[in-house]
C-alpha cells in the first residue's frame, strides 16, 4: 500500500492491519475548501430566506447571484486569457489604471 499522492509519511508494510495515516497539502486545502462552501450551502440560505419570504423570489435571488458569479468568472477568465502573468488582480488593475491603484 502506497501513500496518498502529496504525503510524506513513508508507506506502510502490506501485513500491518488499519488504514494509511497521512495527509498531504492537497489533502488539507481540500479539507478547507469543502468546510467553506458546505457552510455556505447550509448557513446562507436562511439569510436569503429572511430578507426573501417569497419562496419564487428567493430562488430568483439565487439564480441572478450564480448569473452575477459566473458572469465574474468568465470575466476573469477573459483577463487572464489576455494578460497571463502571474500576479492575479494585481496585472488586470496595473494595465487598466496604472501601478497606483494596483498595488
Amino acid at each position: 500500500m502506497t501513500p496518498h499522492t502529496g504525503s510524506s509519511i513513508a508507506p506502510r508494510r502490506s501485513d500491518s492491519p488499519g488504514l494509511l495515516r497521512g495527509l498531504g497539502p492537497l489533502d488539507g486545502a481540500s479539507i478547507i475548501i469543502s468546510n467553506v462552501i458546505g457552510g455556505g450551502i447550509f448557513i446562507v440560505p436562511a439569510f436569503v430566506a429572511q430578507g426573501v419570504p417569497n419562496p419564487t423570489a428567493m430562488v430568483g435571488v439565487w439564480l441572478a447571484g450564480g448569473v452575477l458569479a459566473f458572469t465574474g468568472a468568465m470575466a476573469y477568465a477573459e483577463l487572464a486569457t489576455l494578460r497571463p502573468r502571474a500576479g492575479g488582480e494585481y496585472v488586470y488593475l496595473r494595465e487598466a489604471f496604472g501601478p497606483w491603484p494596483g498595488s
